[in-house]
Parts: structure tokens; C-alpha cells; sequence
């Protein structure tokens, strides 16, 4: 989260609103946001964002004129499927967040699918052998069952082509518009 907000401070945001609902986190952030430069325009909200809190009129003063979205590893090549991604947009707008013809960074996202075929990727989720003389397999059920991975450093075999999925336009989304 802190890696956009100071971005966003050193292209001349005046105010950026950054919400962190982990206190470790904010912590750090805030340590970052100082040695950066960008504690005074960065302010932190110690909640998560789609949390009902959050949409009280207290929590803010201006709808914003840019709804920047730091999910870096949705954004990023983790798992833009589990994320909340669209949430996220959806109450921004529902809470009054954004001001009427809002930017949204970034502007859409887009899903690419393939097959692959990977032991070392079957075991990043889900429990393949015995742990310490222990069967822990029946914690597999709790596995998800889409996974976004990055394949660069995973060994696997290809089982088709890339496919684009459908493009979700999120200036859409912050407009009232569906998504897809």
C-alpha cells in the first residue's frame, strides 16, 4: 500500500488516504512514509477499507478526484480473482469516496488464463507430503481452488495457449457502470 501513496505525494498529490487494518503494518508504513519523505501529505487510517466504518461521514472531508488502487499483488501478477479489488471500487463509490468523474489508477485490469501441468505449484497449496511424521493432508479442503501465480520460477508443462479474459473497466465500476 505505501509504495503508491508515495508515488502519488511525489507527483503532487496534496493528500493521500491510505488504509491499513493490520497495526503492524501501519507501523512500518508509517516508518516508510518518514524516511520517504511523504509522512506529512500520507495519512494513514488504521481500518480495513471495506469495513462498514469506513463509509461514516467523519472518515472523510472531500470525495476524492483519484481513487488510486494499491493492490500490488492483484495488480502485479498475484490473484486479482480473490482479491477485493472490485469491492474495493464498489464502496468507494456506494460510500461517497469519489467525486463525480473520478480517475481511477489503474484504469481497467485484465485476467490471462492458461493450463499448465506442475508438481512445485500442485505443492505451494496444498499439503503433498507428511510434515514432521504428521499427515496433515485433510487441511487441503481449506485450499483455494483458483490459484494467480507468476510462472517465471516454477517448474511446470504448458496444457494450452494464453487466454485473455475480459477486460474490467474499473472507471466503469467507479462510475456505476457494471463490470466486463
Amino acid at each position: 500500500g505505501g509504495m503508491a501513496a508515495m508515488l502519488a505525494a511525489r507527483a503532487g498529490a496534496q493528500r493521500v488516504v491510505l488504509y491499513e487494518e493490520v497495526k503492524l503494518r501501519k507501523v512500518v508504513l508509517e516508518e516508510v512514509l518518514k524516511a520517504n519523505g511523504a509522512s506529512d501529505c500520507v495519512k494513514i487510517v488504521h481500518q480495513d477499507f471495506l469495513s462498514q466504518e469506513s463509509a461514516l461521514p467523519a472518515q472523510r472531508k472531500t470525495p476524492a478526484d483519484t481513487l488510486l488502487l494499491d493492490y500490488s499483488g492483484a495488480l502485479y501478477g498475484a490473484d486479482l480473482l480473490n482479491s477485493d479489488l472490485i469491492p474495493s471500487v464498489m464502496h468507494a463509490r456506494e460510500g461517497g469516496f469519489l467525486a463525480a468523474g473520478c480517475t481511477v489508477v489503474p484504469s481497467s485490469v485484465r485476467v490471462r488464463f492458461v493450463l499448465v501441468e506442475s508438481q512445485a505449484l500442485l505443492e505451494l497449496e496444498e499439503v503433498c507430503h507428511t510434515v514432521e511424521g504428521l499427515d496433515l493432508k485433510a487441511f487441503n479442503r481449506f485450499s483455494r481452488p483458483t490459484r494467480s501465480v507468476q510462472l517465471d520460477h516454477i517448474p511446470h508443462r504448458l496444457l494450452s495457449s494464453v487466454t485473455h479474459g475480459p477486460a474490467v473497466n474499473l472507471t466503469e465500476v467507479a462510475r456505476g457502470g457494471a463490470f466486463g
